[in-house]
Formats: C-alpha cells, sequence, structure tokens
C-alpha cells in the first residue's frame, strides 16, 4: 500500500480524532451547507444568460419577475448556505483547539522528567498554545477547500464547457504553467516557515526567561541588555518573516496573471463566436461570469498544498510529543498492597497501632495516627479508614536499593553505580552530603520520576515497579527545597491535589504554623499569592508546603530541608513544623544544617553516588569520617 504523505496522515488523524469524533450532526450539515453553497454559486452564473438575452436584449416583460426573484432566492440559498457552514466550521475548529490542546496538555504531564529536562517550558507553551492554532486554522480551511472549493470547481467548469468548449481548453492549458510556479513558491514557504515557527518559539522562550527571573534583571541592571537581545531576536525574526511574506505573498499575484491571461483569451475567442452569431450574448457573459467565479476557488485548491505546508511543522511538532512515552502507570497486574498489608516491625522501632500518640526526639508536638474512625486531625471519614490503613502500613516497610545502577539522560558517567543501601521504615532518616552526590536523585528515584538503569528498588519484599504510580506516590509526601506554588489563592495552594473542607485546610494550616501570617493576609484564606507565591516571604512559601503536607497525611515524608537561607524566626517555625510533621512518619530528609538532625534515627552520608557512612550522629562523629570532618567545618 502506498503511504500517505506525511502532511495528509497528521492532518487526517486529527481530523478524525478531534473533529469528526464530536457530534457527526454538526460535520452532516456543514458538508450539505457547502455542497448548496457551491451549487447556488454555480447557479447564480447560469442566471446570468436569461438577465442579459431576456430581460436586456429580448425585453421580455413576462420575465422580469421571474428572473429578478430567482436571482434573489439564490442569492438567499448562497447567503443561508455560507453562514451554516461558518458557524459548523468554526465550531469544529474550536472543538480541534479544546480537543488537542487537552490531548497535548495531558500527554505532556504524563511525560517522564526527562521531557522537561530537554525542553523549556516556553517551547511546551508555544506547543499548546501557536502550533494548535495554526493546525485549526490549516485543518478548518483544508476542510472548506476539499469539499466547497472542490465542488464549486466543478460545477462551475460544467457551466464554462456548456457555454465554450474550446475556451475551457485554452484556459486548462495554462494550469501547468501555474502550477510548475506554484510548487516552487510552496518549498520556499516550507522551509521559511519552519524558520519562523523556530525563531518564535526561541522568543517565547526568551520572554518567559525574563519575566520570570524580572528581580534578578532589575537587581542587576540588565533592563537595556535584554532590551538589545530582544532586539536582535526580533531582527532575527523580522528578516526570516519578511522573506516567507515575499515568497507566500508571491502565490497570489502569479494567479491573478494567469486568471488575466484566461480572461483576456476568453473574451477574445468567445467575442469572435459572439460576433459571427455562434453564441449569444448572455452566453458569453454567462461565460465571462463563471471563469471570474472559478478563480478564487482554482487559487484555495491549488494553494492547499502551500496552507499544508505552513501547518505541518505544527502539525510535526505535535505529533513528535505525543508519540514520546509517557510514565507507565501501573506495573504488573497484581495486587500492589499484597503482602504488605499488616503493620510490622521494623529494626527495633515498634509501628504504633492506629489511633496511638506519641512523641519522639525530635519535636514535642503529639499529633494522631489515623485511628479507626478515620485521620484524627483531618476529618477522614470511615468510609476511607480500611484503605487508610493498608496505607500506612505499606509506608512502615523497608525500602531497599539493591545493586542500582542511574545515570541522568546524555551523562558519560552513570551518577550511582551498583548502588546498594536500605532505608528503614518507621524510622526519621537524613541524607547528607555535598552538591551533586545523589541525594536529591535518590528523592526522584523513590518517587519514580526516574527508573534505573539497572538493579531495582523494593519495598519490602516487592519490586517498586510493580505498584501503580497513583497508589504509590499518594502515600508520599514531598516537601522540596524549590517550593511549587501557583498563582491562586492560599487555600487552593495548601489544598492542591486533595479534596478538603476549609476546616481541614485551616487546621493544616496551623500544624504548620502558617495560620499566622495568612489570617494577616487582606483576604485570608481566599489571598491570591501570585505567581509562585510572589507575595509571600520564603519562610511563608515553605510554611504553606508543609501545611500541604500535613493536609496529605501520607505516611512516608520525603523533605528536601531548606531553612539555610532563612532569619532566626522564620527558621525556628519551620523546624517546630517539620518536628510535627515528622511524628509517627517513616521521614527522609536531606540535612543542609547538621543541628537539625543530630536525633535522626539513621544518617546516610553520600559522596559522588557513593554510600560512605551511616549510623547515628554520636557514632558517625566518632568516626574519622566524612561526616566528623563536614560537621567540624560547619561549627566554625
Amino acid at each position: 500500500m502506498k503511504k500517505q504523505p506525511v502532511s495528509l496522515t497528521l492532518f487526517g488523524s486529527f481530523l478524525k480524532e478531534h473533529v469528526f469524533s464530536g457530534p457527526r450532526w454538526v460535520a452532516v450539515l456543514g458538508a450539505i451547507s457547502m455542497i448548496m453553497a457551491a451549487l447556488s454559486t454555480a447557479a447564480l452564473t447560469q442566471w446570468v444568460k436569461p438577465v442579459i438575452d431576456d430581460i436586456f436584449i429580448g425585453h421580455q416583460a413576462d420575465r422580469l419577475l421571474v428572473v429578478s426573484f430567482g436571482v434573489f432566492f439564490i442569492f438567499f440559498l448562497r447567503g443561508a448556505s455560507e453562514y451554516i457552514s461558518q458557524r459548523c466550521t468554526d465550531f469544529m475548529g474550536e472543538r480541534l483547539i479544546r480537543s488537542l490542546q487537552a490531548r497535548v496538555f495531558s500527554h505532556v504531564v504524563a511525560m517522564n522528567v526527562d521531557f522537561f529536562r530537554t525542553h523549556h517550558e516556553g517551547v511546551i507553551m508555544s506547543l499548546l498554545t501557536h502550533d494548535v492554532q495554526v493546525i485549526r486554522k490549516v485543518v478548518v480551511e483544508t476542510m472548506v477547500t476539499l469539499l466547497k472549493q472542490s465542488l464549486m470547481v466543478i460545477f462551475l467548469a460544467i457551466t464554462m464547457v456548456q457555454s465554450s468548449f474550446t475556451m475551457v481548453w485554452i484556459v486548462a492549458c495554462l494550469l501547468p504553467i501555474t502550477g510548475l510556479l506554484l510548487r516552487y513558491c510552496q518549498m520556499r514557504a516550507r522551509d521559511l516557515g519552519s524558520k519562523v515557527a523556530t525563531q518564535t518559539s526561541e522568543l517565547n522562550v526568551f520572554f518567559q526567561q525574563i519575566f520570570q527571573n524580572i528581580v534578578l534583571v532589575k537587581s542587576s541592571n540588565t533592563e537595556l541588555k535584554e532590551r538589545f537581545t530582544m532586539n536582535q531576536r526580533m531582527r532575527e525574526l523580522w528578516a526570516q518573516s519578511v522573506a516567507f511574506s515575499k515568497v507566500h505573498s508571491a502565490i497570489h499575484p502569479v494567479m491573478d496573471i494567469v486568471a488575466g491571461i484566461s480572461i483576456a483569451v476568453g473574451i477574445f475567442f468567445v467575442g469572435q463566436e459572439v460576433i459571427a452569431g455562434e453564441k449569444t450574448v448572455g452566453s458569453f457573459f454567462t461565460f465571462v461570469t463563471a471563469l471570474v467565479f472559478i478563480y478564487p476557488p482554482i487559487k484555495n485548491v491549488v494553494s492547499l498544498n502551500t496552507k499544508l505546508q505552513e501547518g505541518l511543522v505544527s502539525a510535526q511538532r505535535i505529533s513528535d510529543v505525543l508519540a514520546m512515552p509517557v510514565e507507565s502507570p501501573i506495573g504488573p497486574d497484581l495486587d500492589p498492597l499484597d503482602d504488605l498489608k499488616a503493620p510490622i516491625q521494623s529494626h527495633g522501632l515498634a509501628v504504633r497501632e492506629a489511633g496511638t500518640t506519641g512523641h519522639t526526639a525530635w519535636g514535642h508536638a503529639e499529633v494522631s495516627m489515623p485511628s479507626k474512625t478515620g485521620r484524627t486531625h483531618m476529618g477522614q471519614t470511615e468510609s476511607s479508614a480500611s484503605e487508610d490503613s493498608e496505607n500506612w502500613a505499606l509506608g512502615m516497610h523497608d525500602w531497599t536499593f539493591e545493586n542500582m545502577t542511574f545515570s541522568y539522560p546524555g551523562s558519560a558517567e552513570p551518577l550511582f553505580q551498583d548502588f546498594s543501601c536500605r532505608f528503614f521504615g518507621g524510622k526519621k532518616m537524613a541524607l547528607v552530603g555535598n552538591s551533586g552526590s545523589g541525594k536529591t536523585t535518590l528523592f526522584y528515584l523513590l518517587l519514580r520520576l526516574y527508573q534505573p538503569k539497572k538493579g531495582r528498588i523494593l519495598i519490602g519484599n516487592r519490586d517498586l515497579q510493580d505498584f501503580s504510580l497513583e497508589n504509590w506516590r499518594q502515600n508520599i509526601a514531598f516537601v522540596g527545597q524549590e517550593i511549587a506554588l501557583f498563582s491562586d489563592t492560599v487555600a487552593a495552594n495548601i489544598a492542591y491535589g486533595i479534596s478538603a473542607t476549609p476546616d481541614q485546610i485551616a487546621h493544616a494550616a496551623s500544624m504548620a504554623y502558617a495560620d499566622e501570617f495568612i489570617d494577616a493576609l487582606p483576604k485570608g484564606y481566599d489571598t491570591l499569592i501570585g505567581t509562585r507565591g510572589l507575595i509571600l516571604s520564603g519562610g511563608q512559601r515553605q510554611r504553606l508546603a508543609l501545611a500541604r503536607a500535613f493536609l496529605r497525611n501520607s505516611p512516608i515524608l520525603l523533605l528536601d530541608e531548606a531553612t539555610s537561607a532563612l532569619d532566626a524566626t522564620s527558621e525556628k517555625k519551620i523546624k517546630e513544623a517539620t518536628f510535627r510533621l515528622m511524628e509517627n512518619r517513616t521521614t527522609l530528609m536531606i540535612a543542609h544544617r547538621f543541628s537539625s538532625i543530630e536525633a535522626a534515627d539513621v544518617i546516610y552520608v553520600l559522596d559522588q553516588g557513593r554510600m560512605m557512612q551511616q549510623g547515628q550522629h554520636h557514632e558517625l562523629m566518632a568516626q574519622q569520617g566524612l561526616y566528623q570532618k563536614w560537621a567540624m567545618m560547619q561549627r566554625l
């Protein structure tokens, strides 16, 4: 079977998946109205002959009313058909945008984080906005051209054949010349259009970087420098756009010249037939009218490939992204909680029964574990108590990295090579190490944002890959060093990804000592915090992140401590909130200040992807190792 051209393949799939998958009656009504518009245009040229021959020359008064009403009816039918077809194509075009944007967005957010490491967010934004709009324009115009314009050409061509068969052959002989000229313009337009699309995407990236780092730009007095860079990029884009415009603008003049030649030749030959009495004046004007009317649809049909080339770059970019693999949502067809549901004794740390409370050396706050009737402080209902207990039992199991090898895409050397380590369920653990030692990467591996190249990660005695992503991640509360906040209200940011009542949100905020500053905001929990929490201080943003973790109430806590850049008051509040949050959970924290981890059950010392030491604070300080060296340096 002959392979379809890539443009037709892509656009055909977009039509099938995002346009024709909707209400069929819209497409049918649109097709019928396009056919009626094409027929009425051809019928209009047929009425030129009786107007000229019967009314203006024959002076047939009895035909005047009939001819006048006929012309009005055809114009009415043509206008109504055009209106209905436009409404239908607009509906399908908007459906295409909505459906395609939803498909691309759903696919992108499900992709591995490798994609976001290699694709700037500005490029992704351009994909969801500019490229989708281009495809909408091209797909709608293609539908109209293939159906209405093509039929119009056929119906008008029949009219021309009936008026003067000889003239049709003369006009047809000029079409190959037009085709060769247009072919050259189309190829150039595609190359230049690709360059314009690429530079437009790069300009979007530039704008986004500047606006996201506007404080740095202003504090560095680089406004003029960035304006110069923008002007340079704009000049480059302008040069490519002008070159594209030169080629694209030549298409219509070429068609105009060919049309002018056709009409001039038509007047010459058909005029001779009228003078010789072989044709009536009405027939001559019928032919000329059809020739004038057929010019725009022929131009659209011939230039269809040019329009397809304009959208092919955008369609190919979207298709390439949709072809990329996404995260595997589930592992093998296994019950992920089998053999992991019963609470266990984990290396000397007794796992508390549901509903018990207690204190640890990490803080003095009393935090309840989930009771049999739900989460005590979050108000969970009895209907989810069983699932909650199972999830908390899951969080109490050990995590074992078994002969794991991992490297980031594009890296020459692996970060971890045959790495083996055991993290103990139910304990409070800390990771220390220099930048680049692999601490954050271990978090990403536990979150399954990346997969080991070799080896495996065990949860209890079950491979982590056997769990569904949703089931595993709902058991983890992750608080990163870079706090992720949205341009939304305080309440919406605390409850992100969680269904919660206002009382539950307020309680979580109080547990994180965030209610102190929230109550002082203009609208309290309904205050908009701006892009990335711009109106909040660093300590306030971190307390919101801790409040979100309290509300999530997951049995596993992955915490990247980030108090080194805060004032003493904010640091004290965040440490108290952190101690509260770690109660009765399996906690793994990346420590930047050794004073905050002295009471940890286990401290792991990483260096260049290798586990150098592990133990409690007093044990590691007694050893002549990296931990003692780093701790002494921090005390200086």
